[in-house]
């Protein structure tokens, strides 16, 4: 507990220092003349600072573990450069550090109240009740028994969870959370490492939900699509003359999504053959050596949190495979109308 609050301490003297060293070096940002909206600057105001906040969150989540923190720190940070020409930096620190805080609650409020961001959350909300569900009721530990046959290797574990990734192509969070607790007790019994489960789950997930035909991601970049060709055509409507179909230019852009269909295929090449690379391949012999408790394994952070991870240990085990299809196959229908009612 010490520890802990020693780490938080100095998170927040480092972010005391972040926001003195931007508002002292804000005054090379800033041109003497206010910007209205300082969400608007145009790429003529660009200035290093702008490296701060991603150079902030990965920093904070690596020293000190806790990636909500260095999220909103980074966030924080933001909203600090950003409010760099907004005033005259008479006050250094201290103004600094008010305006940072007027533009974060003008921003960050606005956002948390957005109808998809609250939709997101809820959607994840009621994706982690879906599998607490279907553990606490016996069906992933049946789901788990009915797997064992067809995984009996270590490559046939890895080609599971691939294989489970590409069927839950629908959404990129339902593919991580459904199929990071439903398999993580088989790659468990197979010493396949942590690290190697999240990284076959997370490099599947993406991807395949990029180049679904039919996904949550999908109708989100058909909408920035259309919204375009429409702000297109209105600034420019002398030149731009062409009205688009949103979704005939993502069917368009498919052969050139370079990044999904190699990350894929990497995928493949690596759950068949087994070959493990860096970090990953001292993971793996870590996890055949002491298995899943050895030194060095990975740990949920939710553990860390205080809030309470589903362990494979502590599923129910008088339950069958139905009390996992059954949400499941819930979950999906409840997906499919949602796209054809909403159309999103």
């Amino acid at each position: 507990m010490t520890e802990k609050r020693s780490d938080r301490l100095t998170l927040v003297v480092w972010l005391v220092l972040v926001g003195w060293v931007t508002s002292t070096v804000a005054d090379d940002v800033s041109s003497g003349g206010a910007v209205p909206d300082v969400v608007s600057s145009t790429v003529n105001d660009a200035h290093w600072t702008s490296l701060l906040p991603p150079v902030v969150a990965v920093v904070l989540a690596v020293v000190f573990r806790e990636t909500l923190l260095a999220l909103f720190a980074a966030v924080w940070t933001g909203m600090l450069v950003m409010s760099a020409s907004d005033h005259d930096w008479a006050g250094r620190l201290g103004e600094s550090l008010i305006a940072s805080v007027d533009v974060l609650i003008g921003q960050l409020v606005p956002a948390d109240g957005d109808t998809v961001h609250v939709q997101i959350i809820l959607f994840t909300m009621f994706l982690g009740s879906v599998i607490s569900l279907m553990s606490a009721s016996g069906g992933t530990q049946a789901l788990v028994d009915r797997l064992t046959p067809v995984t009996r290797s270590r490559r046939g574990g890895q080609m599971t969870v691939f294989l489970s990734g590409l069927v839950v192509f629908f959404d990129d969070y339902a593919n991580s959370l459904l199929l990071g607790s439903t398999m993580r007790p088989v790659t468990d019994r197979l010493r396949i490492s942590r690290e190697k489960l999240a990284f076959l789950v997370d490099t599947t997930a993406a991807p395949v939900a990029g180049l679904a035909l039919v996904s949550t991601w999908v109708g989100f970049e058909v909408g920035l699509i259309g919204d375009s060709f429409s702000r297109l055509a209105e600034s420019h409507p002398d030149v731009v003359t062409y009205s688009g179909d949103a979704y005939g230019t993502f069917l368009a852009t498919l052969p050139y999504r370079f990044y999904p269909w190699f990350a894929l295929v990497f995928v493949l090449l690596i759950a068949w053959t087994g070959r493990d690379f860096g970090p990953m391949r001292a993971a793996e012999l870590r996890a055949l050596r002491d298995g899943r408790e050895g030194k060095g394994a990975a740990k949920p952070q939710a553990m860390d949190v205080g809030e309470r991870a589903i362990d494979c240990d502590e599923m129910g085990r008088d339950g069958t495979m139905w009390n996992a299809i059954v949400p499941l196959v819930v979950l999906l229908m409840g997906i499919v109308i949602g796209f054809w009612v909403t159309g999103r």
